[in-house]
């Protein structure tokens, strides 16, 4: 009779463990994405992913046209804090520990979505978030469009200052 009973309390822990396995797997016990604290703890797995295999994903991620580049809404690419927006946070969080140069940005990222020179109407808008008189141009990678996006200033070859872009809305 002991041997049934721990077998039986043998088989409802698997299957406990196996139906909350299923649940956090599908999504079903996940926690509320507007929290804080979860926001910081999800980045955190994120920051800690290679630079290659963020801009891996930043690149395939690029190639989903959301609500933002004339497609349909698409949560991976336009939600805040959806997946591009973590990765793209991500690749910032990464490159500010080390400034590196265009090439290895582009190398990274591929090319600019906008290529922002001295002249340009936005150019003084992007310059006062770095102000360095030495920025020559601004490498300006989507996000969600023209709405929001990070960039980099750069004399046209040494990486100076890069930042966000959000409209706040």
């Amino acid at each position: 009779m002991m041997s049934q009973l721990k077998t039986i309390r043998q088989h409802v822990v698997v299957t406990i463990l196996l139906l909350v396995s299923f649940m956090i797997t599908s999504g079903c016990a996940q926690q509320p994405a507007n929290k804080k604290q979860d926001f910081a703890q999800i980045q955190e797995t994120y920051n800690q992913r290679s630079l290659d295999s963020l801009s891996k994903r930043y690149r395939e991620l690029q190639q989903i046209p959301g609500h933002f580049q004339g497609g349909e809404w698409d949560p991976l690419v336009d939600e805040w804090m959806g997946e591009k927006h973590r990765i793209m946070q991500a690749l910032h969080y990464k490159l500010k520990q080390k400034y590196s140069t265009v090439p290895e940005i582009r190398k990274l990222l591929g090319e600019p979505n906008w290529e922002v020179t001295k002249g340009h109407l936005f150019f003084s808008e992007l310059n006062s978030h770095c102000q360095d008189d030495q920025v020559t141009v601004y490498d300006v990678f989507f996000w969600r469009g023209q709405t929001d996006f990070l960039f980099f200033g750069s004399d046209g070859l040494n990486v100076l200052c890069l930042d966000w872009w959000h409209a706040g809305e």
